[in-house]
């Protein structure tokens, strides 16, 4: 699918492509971090490039449409471990809308402690998740507790946010 998404990318946009979905200002230089912020949150004449292909439509199988959907619904956030299964999966909670997740992840299950926080976007689809980007540094309890109290302050919310608002691309710059 990534590979069918960017061949699509560069067909309609050019080889950097992602200048086209930027802005001069923008904190997150593609491709780093912040391209799948890029490829699924960034509208460009109110369109995000997974919009533009989902319409285009080449043929995706159903597994590809599943995975699509499931990226366009994902978003980036401070994710706390709350129990592991090491070499399988571990438990976390979205400290910013409250969502919780059993992510399906070998590797990370191997290196993640219960308390631990992930700058992370967790794909969920129907009951499994995986991490579909997540930045290579944990954060310690006191640096999430920091970054999550400066995230409601500049959302305005005390309580949990909606996950739309999280999916924002100016949100996702300011919270990485």
């Amino acid at each position: 699918l990534a590979g069918k998404l960017i061949d699509f990318a560069e067909r309609h946009h050019g080889p950097v492509w992602w200048e086209a979905f930027i802005d001069e200002d923008d904190l997150l230089e593609p491709p780093a971090f912040g391209m799948p912020v890029v490829i699924y949150h960034v509208p460009k004449e109110g369109e995000t490039l997974a919009d533009q292909f989902a319409y285009a439509a080449p043929v995706l199988d159903a597994d590809e449409r599943v995975v699509l959907q499931a990226q366009r619904n994902a978003w980036l956030s401070v994710w706390e471990v709350t129990d592991v299964t090491p070499g399988t999966a571990f438990a976390a909670t979205d400290a910013l809308s409250g969502e919780s997740r059993v992510v399906s992840d070998t590797r990370a299950s191997e290196s993640v402690i219960p308390g631990s926080h992930i700058l992370a976007r967790v794909l969920t689809a129907g009951d499994d998740s995986v991490l579909a980007t997540a930045h290579t540094n944990l954060l310690s309890p006191g640096i999430a507790l920091e970054v999550v109290e400066r995230a409601r302050k500049r959302l305005r919310r005390k309580r949990n946010v909606p996950t739309e608002r999280l999916r924002d691309p100016r949100f996702c710059y300011a919270l990485v």
